[in-house]
């Protein structure tokens, strides 16, 4: 039997909420590897899955309130759709045990490995997402204050205000913004709602698409973002990135290092997807891709120019 177009669109929103609730519950590397295979295989999978994913963000900054039942109507078209991906998510998710999936609710202090991505609960409903070897330190739960000390973070949290620290920098606003410790101070990335950093040089106001770049001396710059990357989903997208900047962010995500000997392939660009610590797999890709080499030693993998 043929499986209508309505019919073949709702298996696939449930397959996505299934994979979406995997990678919020501390996936394995098989686990990723398998969404991997499974989101690249045909268009409409990445379709799904960033509809999906849209969905439950959605869902996650909506108020919380107690839930009612209706009788004698049917839920529209598009809003049973979406609860039934919702469904998928939910169900998943309690079977794993955790409603809330990787969503734990922040302790004092949370920290993430080498190649770990996770999500926390904010008091006030909001989420947070951490990056790899990312460390933060809630210090006021009630004026939803916390510390960055290392890595990056996503803070999503519409209906309230959200203060973070990073060094001698104070980023206060609501909607949806990464946060990044760097080594000459913190690079802020605004994706919706409003922001303003503060220094001790002076303040910013940022309104979407604009960042900000903070420095060691205090001192502050306005940047446009970039286009914004679903690195919480652990995957890295590669189109507009050049090879120098894929390999830097791929290796924040592994301890064996990708190193460039082959300079001038560094400005060449690079498109698709690939999985956030998989380096092998990317210096497969790149070679492949580019016409390069590859020598390997148990430290780092060196990507060469063809002699």
């Amino acid at each position: 039997m043929r499986i209508g177009r309505f019919g073949k669109r709702e298996r696939l929103r449930r397959e996505a909420g299934a994979w979406l609730a995997r990678l919020r519950n501390r996936p394995s590397p098989q686990d990723r590897a398998a969404f991997e295979h499974w989101y690249a295989a045909h268009p409409l999978h990445a379709d799904a899955f960033d509809a999906v994913s849209r969905t439950f963000e959605s869902a996650d900054r909506a108020p919380r309130s107690a839930p009612t039942v209706e009788t004698g109507r049917r839920l529209a078209p598009r809003l049973a759709v979406a609860a039934s991906a919702l469904f998928a998510i939910f169900a998943v998710m309690l079977l794993a045990g955790r409603i809330t999936g990787d969503r734990q609710a922040i302790a004092a202090t949370l920290e993430t490995a080498v190649g770990e991505i996770r999500s926390a609960a904010l008091p006030d409903g909001g989420t947070m997402s951490l990056d790899t070897a990312t460390s933060v330190t809630m210090l006021d739960s009630e004026q939803n204050i916390v510390r960055l000390d290392a890595g990056r973070i996503r803070i999503s949290s519409d209906e309230h205000v959200q203060t973070v620290r990073a060094a001698q920098f104070t980023i206060s606003g609501s909607g949806l913004f990464d946060i990044m410790a760097t080594e000459q101070g913190v690079d802020v990335r605004l994706l919706r709602g409003r922001l303003t950093v503060k220094s001790p040089t002076g303040a910013l106001g940022l309104s979407p698409p604009q960042g900000a770049s903070g420095r060691a001396d205090g001192r502050l710059a306005r940047v446009t973002a970039s286009r914004p990357r679903n690195w919480p989903s652990g995957l890295i997208e590669l189109d507009g990135m050049t090879l120098a900047e894929v390999v830097a962010e791929a290796n924040r995500y592994s301890k064996v290092k990708i190193r460039l000997s082959a300079a001038s392939a560094g400005a060449r660009r690079l498109t698709g997807t690939v999985r956030a610590g998989d380096t092998d797999g990317l210096a497969r890709a790149a070679a492949a891709a580019l016409d390069l080499t590859i020598r390997r030693t148990p430290d780092e993998i060196v990507l060469r120019a063809r002699e």
